[in-house]
C-alpha cells in the first residue's frame, strides 16, 4: 500500500486524504509538537530540581513500554534494625539500566536524591540483586523510597514508619496518658508482655503475635511500672518502664 494511502487509513479508513493534505497534517503535528515543547519550557523554567524529577520520571513511566514496576523487579522491600533500614530490590531478567537513584522522602515532604548506583544495571541474562544501607534515618517518622532506573522508568513508592529501638522498645506516647503502643524488636512469636507494679507483683500478662502490644490507662492507677517481653522460648527481647500519667 502507497504510504499516503496508509496514513490516510490510519487518520480516517473512510475518507481519502491527498498528498497536500497529508503535508498540511505533517506540518500541523510538527507545529503542534513545538508549541507543546515551548509550553512546558515556561513551566520547567520555575520546577525545583524535585519538580522536575516528577515530570521526567512521569513522562518515562508514559511512553516508555518497559516502564512498569511489576517488569522491571521481581521485589522491592524494606528490613528495619535498630539503627538502619535496609532496602532489598531485585531486577528481572533482561532488563538494564544505565544507573540507578534512590529518592527518598520524610513524612509527605518533597523526594530528595538519597543515593546513587552509577554505570550499567541489571542483566539481560539473569536477575541482579541490590542492596542499600539508609543509615541512622530520623526517627518516629514515615520514610518513603522510590527507585529510578535510568531510561526505563520508577518503582512503586515503599513507605517505611522507622521507631526508636535503641533501647529495645519504644513506647508512643509516653508517658501513657490514654492509650499507647508499646513497640518492640521481635523474637519468635507469640511474645508474653509481663507488667508489675514498684512491689515486684505481676499485675497484668498478655500474649501476641504482633510486634506492639496496647497499654491502656484504664488498668492502672498513676505512677511507674516495670515491663519485660518474652519470646516464644522465654528469651526476653524488651524490658523496661511504663509510666502512666491520666488526663484530668
Amino acid at each position: 500500500m502507497p504510504k499516503d494511502r496508509a496514513f490516510s487509513k490510519l487518520y480516517h479508513p473512510s475518507v481519502p486524504i491527498r498528498k497536500s493534505h497529508t503535508s498540511a497534517l505533517r506540518n500541523h503535528s510538527s507545529l503542534k509538537s513545538i508549541t507543546t515543547i515551548l509550553f512546558a519550557a515556561r513551566f520547567i523554567r520555575k520546577m525545583s530540581v524535585n519538580q522536575f524529577f516528577w515530570v521526567l520520571t512521569g513522562w518515562l513511566t508514559l511512553f516508555h513500554p518497559g516502564a512498569s514496576a511489576q517488569v522491571l523487579l521481581n521485589y522491592f522491600k524494606a528490613n528495619v534494625n535498630r539503627t538502619d533500614i535496609l532496602l532489598d530490590w531485585e531486577m528481572t531478567m533482561g532488563n538494564t539500566c544505565n544507573g540507578i537513584q534512590i529518592w527518598h522522602s520524610v513524612d509527605q515532604q518533597p523526594f530528595q536524591l538519597l543515593h546513587e548506583i552509577s554505570g550499567i544495571c541489571g542483566s539481560k541474562t539473569e536477575t541482579v540483586r541490590y542492596q542499600y544501607f539508609h543509615h541512622q534515618p530520623a526517627v518516629q517518622k514515615m520514610h518513603r523510597y522510590q527507585l529510578l532506573f535510568g531510561n526505563l522508568g520508577q518503582s512503586e513508592i515503599l513507605e517505611v514508619f522507622f521507631r526508636n529501638y535503641t533501647t529495645g522498645f519504644q513506647l508512643n506516647p509516653s508517658p501513657v496518658s490514654q492509650l499507647s503502643k508499646l513497640y518492640f524488636t521481635p523474637g519468635l512469636s507469640p511474645h508474653r508482655l509481663r507488667i508489675f507494679n514498684l512491689d515486684g507483683n505481676e499485675i497484668y500478662f498478655r500474649i501476641s503475635s504482633e510486634d506492639c502490644f496496647e497499654i491502656s490507662v484504664q488498668d492502672y492507677l498513676n505512677g511507674l511500672y516495670f515491663f519485660e517481653i518474652l519470646d516464644d522460648q522465654q528469651k526476653q527481647v524488651a524490658a523496661g518502664v511504663i509510666p502512666i500519667l491520666k488526663q484530668p
